[in-house]
């Protein structure tokens, strides 16, 4: 326990340094460095030596082991796509298993159940983001800083795909198809059920904004299309982002009809398929992010994993939605991850947790002597809440997204044998310190 003993300790594992040159591993390089260090004279002594060499070998290769997880942990597969995205999880989250039923339960503790749902509040705004940026990666763009989420980044994000489809859609011509006709009946057909003067609205939209366009046989020019999309768009998003639900529906089957011109035109042009597909891909990945946003039933536009989920299947292609059935729809890799390891509720807006949090941290500061003068719990509370501050989630992401250095590291360490450690084993268990 004294220096004298801890420097003949550190002596006894430098020396044992020339076995990590053996091969066979941990278990073989700590039974010679029992050996090396045995000053047994008989054999009994010498193998007890090797043997207490051996197994702190094999216990030193697992805390090295378990050392190098810590450095670059190895993250399940939903984990791992999620924070690959740039998505924020709470230490619960990215670990599972024990660590994220102790921290749902930590919900619950007052003050540090505000963090925590701050944090996790966090992650599902970083997803509806980076869900968004996906669809506008299609053509090329991405959501600018001052619109990271919710309805006004929504809004822009359709505004920004529809401004690329209309600058292709002039040179096209389009003809009505079978296709074309059996979708918009059923969105007609639904739209029965639409409250209020819904349908009505929804009737008299396809009389006098959509019927007229089409010359006798079926044919829009591109010229016209371009013309009747824009329109479409418009009362779409006037629509979707009213505070009337009721009206948000609406906007939602205006949508759908947008969507069915718009695969309309692309089956109609193959010449221009490769420019069509990429804004269809794009605009199909919008309605999803759209009708997850309808259905979370908020003034922010914020959606859970749930309500996205809810969204893929609903848009899934296929006899009843089999591309969902089979882990196929568009979207669905993204949703099954975050289902799989994020919450399925959007505590609020944000707003009140975070006032709980900005109140909460004069008290945890002094540690806790401006209120209760709890000063243990204060403190510990403060230590609990570290990882789910700004600061800490930028640590826990690191940790998740480790780098070539970090990743460098842990190889290092991995590698790292237990000869050292079966040495320092067989000199503390013989008594040679």
């Amino acid at each position: 326990g004294n220096s004298a003993t801890g420097m003949q300790l550190a002596g006894n594992i430098a020396g044992t340094l020339p076995t990590l040159a053996l091969p066979g591993g941990a278990l073989a390089q700590g039974a010679a460095g029992g050996a090396l260090l045995s000053d047994a004279s008989d054999l009994a002594g010498l193998a007890r030596d090797v043997a207490f060499g051996a197994a702190g070998g094999a216990v030193g290769q697992g805390i090295v082991n378990t050392a190098g997880k810590l450095v670059a942990p190895v993250l399940a597969a939903p984990q791992k796509l999620l924070a690959g995205m740039g998505i924020p999880l709470t230490p619960g989250q990215l670990a599972g298993g024990t660590l994220r039923r102790l921290e749902d339960k930590a919900m619950s503790v007052p003050v540090l159940g505000d963090f925590i749902s701050n944090a996790r509040n966090v992650g599902i705004e970083a997803l509806n983001t980076k869900i968004i940026d996906k669809a506008l990666a299609n053509i090329g763009e991405k959501l600018p800083a001052g619109k990271p989420y919710g309805f006004e980044a929504i809004k822009h994000a359709g505004d920004a795909i529809s401004a690329a489809y209309q600058r292709v859609v002039p040179k096209l011509n389009s003809t009505i198809d079978t296709t074309f006709a059996s979708r918009l009946a059923r969105t007609a057909k639904a739209a029965e059920s639409l409250p209020g003067t819904g349908f009505n609205d929804f009737v008299k939209i396809m009389q006098t904004d959509v019927a007229p366009m089409f010359e006798k046989g079926g044919n829009i020019s591109g010229k016209r299309m371009k013309l009747l999309d824009s329109q479409l768009g418009a009362k779409a998003n006037e629509y979707l982002s009213s505070a009337d639900a009721y009206q948000r529906q609406l906007g939602g089957a205006i949508r759908e009809v947008q969507d069915h011109l718009r695969s309309l035109v692309r089956r109609s042009n193959p010449a221009q398929a490769k420019e069509l597909a990429a804004n269809n891909k794009a605009w199909a990945e919008l309605v999803r992010i759209e009708r997850a946003a309808l259905g979370a039933g908020n003034n922010s536009g914020v959606f859970t994993p749930a309500q996205y989920t809810n969204a893929v299947k609903a848009g899934a292609s296929g006899t009843r939605k089999r591309s969902f059935a089979r882990n196929e729809a568009l979207g669905q890799e993204v949703s099954t991850a975050a289902g799989d390891v994020m919450p399925s509720k959007y505590a609020d807006s944000g707003t009140a947790g975070r006032a709980a949090i900005i109140g909460a941290l004069p008290w945890l500061a002094t540690g806790g002597a401006g209120a209760t003068g709890n000063i243990p719990l204060a403190l510990g509370i403060g230590a609990m809440a570290a990882p789910y501050t700004s600061a800490g989630q930028r640590v826990v992401s690191a940790i998740a997204s480790p780098g070539p250095l970090r990743q460098a590291a842990r190889n290092y360490v991995e590698r790292v044998p237990g000869a050292g450690a079966g040495a320092a084993t067989a000199a503390m268990l013989t008594g040679k310190q």
